[in-house]
């Protein structure tokens, strides 16, 4: 049992650590796009889908969110995108 608690918190930890690494990356070339909730989801937590245009492309990203945060947008609603502009898949919501 303990080893499956190890390694559920090992890959925790790997998770985190991965975003963080994106998220030095987008901050290091940063570039800024508006985007529209596609979708809220409510399972196990709460997060939203958002969907953005770059260049022609179009892209989603999903994103796990605060219950303050969850409640102030619905579906169509509009957020501000900070994206990678070397690699515009790498992308996060600025929440204000």
């Amino acid at each position: 049992m303990s080893v499956i608690v190890a390694a559920i918190f090992a890959g925790f930890i790997f998770l985190k650590n991965q975003k963080g690494k994106m998220i030095n990356r987008i901050d290091q070339n940063p570039a800024y796009v508006t985007g529209v909730v596609i979708e809220k989801m409510h399972f196990k937590g709460r997060s939203v889908k958002v969907k953005y245009d770059v260049d022609g492309v179009t892209y989603e990203l999903s994103e796990g969110v605060s219950m303050k945060q969850f409640g102030s947008v619905n579906e169509n609603s509009t957020l501000l995108v900070k994206y990678d502009k070397r690699k515009p898949g790498n992308a996060i919501v600025i929440w204000d």
